[in-house]
């Protein structure tokens, strides 16, 4: 009897153990899902700060597509989501024969817009923040990311690229400007160009790139496009404007 109650003992403790061990385990496992990930567009951030003087403007769009739906339904989708993301105001208007609805909020010096499309086949959706990005680009990840938690919930397979532009007081074409940030990047990440325009009549210059290391791309054909730079030279200010798109440009520039 005495020993059958030290096996017992003995049983009881290795479960305890046991236990703890798969308890560590699953704290670890469950620390690892809970700990943020570092931010792409953070990390892009800094680096196009350190090639491009300030002011920096800064665009970044998340916006997706749904089924079409009835205006009422549209309605009804675009009030949840603005009322989700903590705005008012939503105005409905007709332009070119479709139904629109649109709101526009600011924080502090930066815009914030939301729009809405509704297509013969789809239904169109669109938040954009733009500004100056200096000092406040953590606020704008976590309107970034708010705004894809709400599109997503309702089923709309939205996305999110960034654009950032700044000035350069320079008399430099625009081929060796480009070629300055293009190697600034290549410093820090692979990057390999794909393909090159240059307009002459209007001094600017766009390239495409391929970045392994950058996980948000578009297809171009066969090919996959990570980032975008474009230069384009203002001879009457003595200037260049340098626009850097992730994973396109999407914006005027």
């Amino acid at each position: 009897m005495k020993f059958y109650k030290v096996q017992w003992v003995m049983l009881t403790a290795i479960i305890v153990i046991l236990g703890a061990v798969f308890a560590g385990f699953a704290a670890a496992e469950q620390a690892e899902q809970h700990t943020p990930p570092s931010d792409e567009l953070m990390e892009l951030y800094d680096l196009t700060r350190k090639n491009i003087a300030a002011p920096l403007y800064a665009t970044i769009k998340v916006q997706g597509e749904h089924e079409a739906l009835t205006s009422a339904q549209l309605e009804q989708m675009a009030d949840n989501i603005v009322k989700q993301l903590g705005w008012s105001g939503l105005r409905s208007e007709e332009e070119n024969g479709q139904r629109t609805y649109r709101v526009r909020e600011r924080m502090g010096d930066v815009k914030v817009s939301f729009d809405v499309v509704q297509s013969e086949n789809k239904s169109y959706f669109k938040i954009q923040i733009e500004g100056q990005a200096d000092g406040t680009i953590q606020r704008w990840l976590e309107v970034r990311d708010r705004s894809l938690r709400v599109l997503q919930g309702q089923g709309i397979s939205a996305e999110w690229n960034a654009a950032f532009q700044g000035n350069v007081g320079s008399s430099k074409p625009a081929e060796e400007l480009a070629a300055r940030v293009e190697t600034a990047y290549s410093q820090m990440m692979q990057v390999q160009m794909l393909d090159s325009y240059e307009d002459k009549n209007s001094s600017t210059i766009s390239r495409s790139y391929q970045v392994p290391s950058l996980a948000r791309k578009v297809l171009s054909g066969e090919e996959a496009i990570h980032m975008q730079i474009a230069v384009h030279e203002d001879y009457m200010k003595n200037k260049s404007t340098i626009t850097i798109g992730f994973p396109v440009i999407t914006v005027e520039y």
